[in-house]
C-alpha cells in the first residue's frame, strides 16, 4: 500500500450525506489500533479543473460525525491509500480528524 497526503488548500470537501458505521469482516463495527471506533463519511471531492467525486474518507471518533448535506468540511491528516489485494485495486481516503470548515 502507498499512502500519499492531500494538500487540504488545493480540495474542496463537502458533506455528501450522513456519517456511517465502518464494519469489520465479521459484520461489527472496526476499531483502530488505539480501540476507538471507525467510522465513514460519505463526501464530494473536487479539485481545480477536476471532476468532482463521490468517496467515503474513514476516520476514527468516540462518535459518529454528524454534518448536514452540503457543509463544507475541513479534514486533519486526508490521505489517499492506492491498495491492491486478491488481484482488486483501488483507492481509499483516511483522515485523523473531520470538522465543518469555518468561512
Amino acid at each position: 500500500m502507498n499512502t500519499l497526503p492531500i494538500d487540504p488548500a488545493k480540495i474542496t470537501t463537502i458533506s455528501a450525506g450522513e456519517s456511517y458505521a465502518a464494519n469489520d469482516q465479521t459484520g461489527q463495527q472496526a476499531r483502530n489500533k488505539e480501540g476507538k471506533t471507525l467510522w465513514f463519511v460519505p463526501v464530494l471531492l473536487t479539485a481545480t479543473n477536476t471532476r468532482p467525486e463521490m468517496v467515503r474518507v474513514k476516520i476514527a471518533a468516540d462518535t459518529c460525525p454528524k454534518f448536514q448535506p452540503g457543509t463544507a468540511l475541513r479534514f486533519g491528516e486526508l490521505q489517499a491509500v492506492v491498495w491492491e489485494m486478491n488481484g482488486k485495486h483501488g483507492i481509499s481516503y483516511r483522515a485523523e480528524r473531520v470538522e465543518a470548515a469555518r468561512s
